[in-house]
């Protein structure tokens, strides 16, 4: 991590140097000024490539422009916007903060900087950054996926592309979405992350429709559809009803252990609805069992296998006795 120090006083500088190097910071870039922290950001530029810096430590009073203007200046620049920046500023300045904050600072240490707090608090503040970034890039990727998703449904054709007592789209979408994200090249964001399917299965849905109407069976389909909704809540992720009795969750880029959880939280959904299901061997209400599986490390599954482990998953899940789910480990690519 690579810290610009915007400090007039040499040795202030060195010191905040030196503890920051201590804690296995990349060696800082110190300005003495808020015009050479312009020049090292290259604001001068505004289509170039950022700096380096990735946080920013400002001396609220500076000779020439203060610390609060530079801080608005850096702030104003797009590629800056979400770079911290810590003033530094004597116990005295403290009543100046504010306007400091309104120009973008995040945080604030006073003189002369103690060593755990100035590193508890850079640390607070790239983590800040990462959670931002993190975000951003999962935004990105769903806003592909979405557009995505929008134009290969289109490419099905009006009949067929969305199921009437649902409205989720039908599980030839499911195949093609899934080829084009699990099968892609991995980005830099995401090279290590796994993608996983969750197949969600109504247990003994046959009976239920063997003893009641076909509409009353489209209902209790469309209710389950709403609750697994409910659950769906990460950006990217992409339902649709995969059979007759079945849907289907894709999962990109997600860790192991959030997707076990949802596919819990899918299972107990349906459980919570509470629907009598007198004809149920499982339950007096309907349940769902569920199936998961993983691409395994680094995104490397063929989505063909990952969505048939999760079929394979969950057909255990109901020989098991239903309400439960089964997990199949990392699926690998299918032999050329």
């Amino acid at each position: 991590m690579k810290a610009l120090i915007v400090e007039d006083d040499p040795a202030m500088a060195t010191l905040m140097a030196v503890m920051l190097t201590s804690s296995n910071f990349a060696e800082p870039v110190v300005a003495e000024s808020a015009e050479a922290a312009f020049r090292v950001l290259r604001l001068d530029d505004p289509t170039g490539p950022p700096g380096e810096p990735e946080i920013v430590f400002m001396d609220i009073q500076l000779a020439g422009i203060d610390g609060i203007e530079a801080c608005a200046r850096i702030k104003s620049d797009q590629r800056y916007a979400d770079v911290p920046v810590i003033m530094v500023t004597s116990a005295s300045q403290t009543d100046h903060l504010e306007m400091a904050f309104v120009a973008g600072a995040v945080d604030y240490i006073t003189k002369p900087p103690h060593y755990r707090e100035l590193l508890a608090r850079a640390r607070s503040a790239i983590r800040l950054k990462q959670e931002l970034d993190s975000r951003r890039a999962l935004g990105e990727t769903a806003k592909a996926l979405r557009e995505r998703v929008t134009e290969l449904e289109e490419s099905l054709g009006a009949h067929g592309a969305v199921d009437p007592v649902t409205g989720f789209s039908v599980r030839g979408a499911l195949r093609k979405v899934a080829c084009w994200h699990f099968d892609a090249e991995p980005s830099a964001a995401t090279s290590s992350a796994r993608h996983a399917v969750a197949i969600v299965t109504v247990d003994a849905f046959a009976n239920y429709v063997m003893f009641h109407q076909e509409a009353s069976a489209d209902a209790l389909l469309a209710r389950v559809a709403s609750a697994l909704t409910d659950v769906n809540a990460r950006a990217g992720d992409f339902l649709v009803r995969s059979g007759r009795d079945s849907f289907a969750l894709l999962m990109p880029n997600v860790r192991e252990d959030v997707a076990r959880q949802t596919a819990e939280r899918l299972r107990l959904a349906v459980f919570e609805l509470a629907i009598p299901h007198e004809y149920s061997p499982v339950d007096s209400v309907v349940t769902a069992s569920v199936g998961v599986a993983e691409s395994g490390a680094h995104g490397k599954g063929h989505h063909a296998t990952v969505i048939a482990g999760a079929e394979r998953a969950v057909a255990r899940a109901i020989d098991r006795g239903g309400n439960r789910i089964e997990l199949t480990a990392g699926a690998q690519p299918p032999p050329t």
